[in-house]
């Protein structure tokens, strides 16, 4: 059996078991990847939206600065959105 084919069935195999196995990246592009992180990063306090299980997101304390919003849920629970509409905006 190639390796290639080996990675592929073990990945079905763990889709299977709802767990995903991705390739990881060599230490240098995670040092890489760290160190520009940092350089953006703005400590801010943080405020949870939605409910209290999934569906919900923490977000930046800074929704008067914020004009637009997209939720990428892929579920039919809008418990996110619905708390955006009625007491934040």
């Amino acid at each position: 059996m190639k390796i290639t084919d080996f990675k592929g069935n073990l990945r079905q195999i763990a889709l299977r078991c709802n767990t995903l196995v991705e390739d990881l990246v060599t230490k240098k592009e995670l040092n890489l990847f760290l160190s520009n992180f940092k350089k953006k990063y703005i400590s801010c306090e943080l405020i949870r939206i939605g409910g209290k299980g999934d569906g919900g997101y923490l977000l930046p304390n800074i929704l008067k600065d914020i004009d637009y919003c997209f939720s990428l849920g892929v579920d039919n629970i809008a418990n996110f959105e619905n708390e955006l509409a009625e007491n934040i905006i």
